[in-house]
């Protein structure tokens, strides 16, 4: 706006010094002076005092996906002399997670597992679980992990998946089974919780 102004106060200036007659032709390089430097220090004086209204608009949008989860697993009855050496394990048992009508701007989800840590021996307390029943099969805990490629996915582990773009969607292909460390399980019933939080990018 003050470009405007300054515009037609030029206009208006040199309009009035061709009119002139050449007898004042000093007396208009005069005017034609203090126009033009009145029209700088209004133009500034305006600019100083100017006020510009905007509005900024934005939107959050709650990222998600459907989660799809078998429910309970089982892991089978097996004979303990048949995992009696250290580190045998029992039958490997498919364990899929699917998700499914990711929002649209989502391209990754993170998995973060939680759960109980295995304490019998603190060196596998990242990679097992517990047995949460009291007075349970000993020296046995759950070990999962994700199948392709093959990731231990313990206690606190964290792993990425990414989103189909075309589809929308994943999915969580893991493997669960028994395991002993030491091959001394003794008889008893087990069972482990595993937690799984899915966060969106």
């Amino acid at each position: 706006m003050s470009l405007r102004a300054g515009s037609i106060i030029m206009m208006g200036i040199n309009n009035n010094v061709k009119s002139c007659h050449g007898s004042h032709k000093l007396w208009s390089k005069g005017y034609l002076f203090l126009g033009l430097m009145g029209m700088v220090f209004n133009a500034a004086a305006y600019n100083d005092s100017d006020s510009v209204p905007f509005n900024v608009t934005g939107s959050i949008y709650a990222s998600s996906c459907t989660v799809t989860f078998p429910g309970d697993i089982n892991l089978g009855t097996y004979y303990r002399q048949n995992i009696s050496v250290a580190g045998a394990n029992t039958s490997d048992i498919p364990v899929a997670v699917s998700l499914t009508d990711c929002s649209p701007f989502i391209s990754k989800a993170t998995a973060s597992f939680s759960g109980t840590a295995y304490t019998e021996d603190a060196g596998y307390g990242s990679t097992l679980y517990a047995n949460s029943i009291v007075g349970g099969a000993q020296d046995l805990g759950l070990q999962l992990f994700n199948s392709d490629p093959m990731v231990s996915l313990g206690n606190n582990a964290n792993y990425v998946i990414n989103i189909d773009p075309s589809t929308k969607s994943a999915s969580l292909n893991m493997t669960a089974r028994m395991y002993t460390p030491h091959g001394s399980p003794t008889a008893g019933d087990f069972s482990a919780a595993v937690t799984i939080n899915f966060t969106y990018q």
